[in-house]
C-alpha cells in the first residue's frame, strides 16, 4: 500500500514537473516564430492612386471614361493606402463619397456590392486562378440586408472554398466621415508569403449597371532599386572616351522593366547609351553601357548629371473571377502594373591634361629611379645573366685544364 501511495506521489510530482517544461517549450516556439523571420516582410504606409471615374462595364468590357457618370460614388476608388506589420496586411479604401450608403438613399437600389483584394502569393501565374491565389472581400447582401466578410482560396478553374468563417454581420469598416473603407488580411491564413501582389477593386450592380473599379496590381514588399555605375569615380580628360557601366539592380523576384534616360547632360560631353530598355531577370541584376566622350575645349571641373529610370511591370490581361451575370462568364480585364520614377545622380570630374614635359619627366623617374624602376629591374637581370655566363666559362677552363 505504502509502494502505490509513493508511486502515485512519484508520478504527480513528475507531472507537475512536466506541465511547465512542455509550457516552456511552446513559449520558446511562439517566440522563435517570431523573431526567425517567419512573418511576412513588414513595410511603412504605401499608397496607390486611381483616375476618377474608371469603372469597367461588367457586360461589354468597355472601360468608361472620365467624363461618364454611370458609375456610384461609392464605387469610384480615389486612392488605397496599404500596409503591413508582418502578421497582417491592412488596407485603406478612399473611395470619392460613402454619403449615399451611409443615408441610405442608394442601397435600396444597390443588388450587388463588393469591397475586395485578390491576392498572388507566389508570384506563380500556375497556381490559384490564373495566378490569384486569394481573395478578402466584403460585401453586400440584399436578401439579409446586411454586409458580409469572407476569405477564400481559389483553385485553378476559379471556385472557391472559405478559409475563414463567413461573417454575417460585418460591421465597424465604414469612417463615414473620411469616407473610406477598411480591409484586414491575416497574413498566417496564406502561410506568411515572403512576397505577393495585391490587386484592389470595387464592384456594383445597381440600376442595372454592372460595374468594376479596378485597381493596378501593386507588389509587396514594395521593389528597391539602385542605380550605380563602374567605375564609380567618372573621371575624364579633354579629348578623353570612356565607356561606363550602369549597373541595375532590383529586388529579386520581381522581374521589371527598366527605361533609362539622360537628364542634365554637361555642356562639352557628349553621351551615347547603349540599350535603354531592359528587363531586369529574376535574379535582380543587369547592365548596360554608357559611353562619355569629353570635347577639347571642356573646361575642368566636377559636374553632376542625372540618370532617369523609369521601372515598371508587366501589364496584366487576365478573367476576372467576376462572372458576368447575364453571360455567366467571366470577363477579360486588362489591368496596368505599377510604375516607378527613379532619380539617380552621377558626378563626373573632368581634370586638365598632363603637360608632355611632365609625362617625359614621369617616365623618367620611373626608368631610372633606384628603387622601383625598370631601369633597376633590368639591371638586375642583367648582372645575374652575366654572373651565370662568366660561372659557366669558368668551370669549362677547369675541366679543360684537369684534362
Amino acid at each position: 500500500m505504502k509502494y502505490l501511495v509513493d508511486g502515485c506521489s512519484y508520478f504527480q510530482s513528475l507531472k507537475y514537473c512536466i506541465i511547465p517544461v512542455i509550457l516552456f517549450i511552446l513559449l520558446c516556439f511562439e517566440t522563435f516564430d517570431s523573431v526567425s523571420g517567419i512573418n511576412s516582410p513588414q513595410f511603412e504606409r504605401q499608397e496607390v492612386r486611381d483616375d476618377n471615374s474608371d469603372w469597367v462595364n461588367m457586360l461589354t468590357g468597355e472601360t468608361l471614361g472620365s467624363n461618364d457618370s454611370k458609375g456610384p460614388s461609392y464605387t469610384d476608388i480615389a486612392s488605397i493606402n496599404y500596409f503591413s506589420d508582418g502578421n497582417t496586411l491592412n488596407a485603406t479604401f478612399w473611395l470619392s463619397s460613402i454619403s449615399d450608403l451611409i443615408t441610405g438613399n442608394a442601397i435600396s437600389n444597390t443588388k450587388q456590392l463588393y469591397y475586395g483584394i485578390l491576392i498572388d502569393s507566389d508570384f506563380n501565374n500556375d497556381t490559384g486562378y490564373q495566378g490569384i491565389d486569394y481573395q478578402v472581400e466584403i460585401k453586400w447582401n440584399d436578401t439579409s440586408k446586411k454586409w458580409n466578410r469572407s476569405f477564400n482560396e481559389f483553385s485553378a478553374n476559379g471556385h472557391t472554398r472559405n478559409i475563414t468563417d463567413i461573417v454575417d454581420d460585418h460591421k465597424n469598416f465604414f469612417n463615414k466621415k473620411s469616407g473610406s473603407v477598411i480591409l484586414g488580411v491575416d497574413l498566417k491564413s496564406m502561410l506568411f508569403p515572403d512576397k505577393y501582389r495585391l490587386f484592389f477593386y470595387s464592384y456594383s450592380l445597381s440600376n442595372g449597371n454592372y460595374l468594376l473599379d479596378a485597381v493596378r496590381w501593386v507588389y509587396v514588399p514594395p521593389p528597391e532599386f539602385t542605380v550605380s555605375t563602374k567605375p564609380e569615380l567618372l573621371v575624364l580628360v579633354p579629348g578623353q572616351k570612356k565607356n561606363v557601366d550602369v549597373l541595375i539592380n532590383s529586388t529579386t523576384g520581381f522581374q521589371p522593366v527598366v527605361r533609362l534616360d539622360v537628364e542634365n547632360i554637361p555642356k562639352g560631353i557628349n553621351l551615347t547609351t547603349g540599350d535603354t530598355i531592359i528587363p531586369v531577370p529574376p535574379y535582380g541584376f543587369a547592365t548596360t553601357t554608357l559611353t562619355l566622350n569629353a570635347e577639347e575645349t571642356v573646361p575642368a571641373g566636377s559636374r553632376t548629371f542625372f540618370i532617369l529610370a523609369n521601372i515598371s511591370f508587366i501589364n496584366s490581361t487576365f478573367y476576372s473571377p467576376i462572372t458576368n451575370p447575364e453571360t455567366h462568364k467571366n470577363p477579360i480585364l486588362k489591368i496596368n502594373s505599377e510604375s516607378i520614377m527613379k532619380r539617380f545622380p552621377l558626378v563626373m570630374t573632368i581634370t586638365d591634361p598632363v603637360p608632355f614635359s611632365n609625362i617625359v619627366r614621369t617616365w623618367l623617374t620611373d626608368w631610372f629611379n633606384p628603387l622601383t624602376g625598370t631601369w633597376t629591374t633590368l639591371t638586375t637581370i642583367a648582372t645575374g645573366i652575366l654572373g651565370w655566363r662568366i660561372w659557366k666559362r669558368q668551370s669549362k677552363r677547369k675541366i679543360a685544364r684537369n684534362k
